[in-house]
């Protein structure tokens, strides 16, 4: 999210209006959630006090994580990752995929790399891989379509 041109948000708003339309399902979006969980100070100043104020930035980052991995673990069934040259030069992502898979929550990877240029820790936190948005669809109206 921190690398991706849009931080995620095109990718994220097409998928979750697929899984609610198709799946009947609610998706957690992390771009939608923050402009909540931040102050308009905060929105502004975030990447500055990246460089300039420490305490600041962690304060902040460190409500953004609980945030996101509380949502992760107690109101998730499963994850959607989309994983591209963004996603690997960030943190998120990363971590995330493997609390999600440490506590049994099924991550589907949807990515147009080749699997030998992911990460083997990223391959194997993840429960399947897909290379196109209709092919994790199917997947996810077997496994969870109401």
């Amino acid at each position: 999210m921190e690398y991706a041109p849009d931080q995620g948000k095109g990718w994220r708003e097409e998928i979750a209006l697929l899984l609610k339309e198709r799946l009947g399902h609610e998706v957690f979006n992390p771009n939608e959630e923050i402009n909540q969980l931040l102050s308009e100070e905060e929105k502004l100043h975030f990447r500055e006090w990246k460089e300039d104020d420490e305490d600041k930035f962690k304060t902040l980052m460190n409500r953004i994580i609980e945030r996101d991995l509380n949502q992760l673990t107690e109101k998730s069934d499963y994850v959607i990752c989309k994983w591209d040259e963004y996603a690997a030069k960030g943190g998120g992502t990363h971590g995330e995929i493997t609390v999600a898979y440490y506590n049994k929550i099924p991550v589907f990877l949807l990515s147009e790399m080749p699997r030998n240029r992911i990460s083997s820790w990223i391959l194997g936190c993840s429960e399947k891989f897909f290379f196109d948005v209709e092919s994790l669809l199917l997947e996810l109206e077997i496994r969870y379509k109401k």
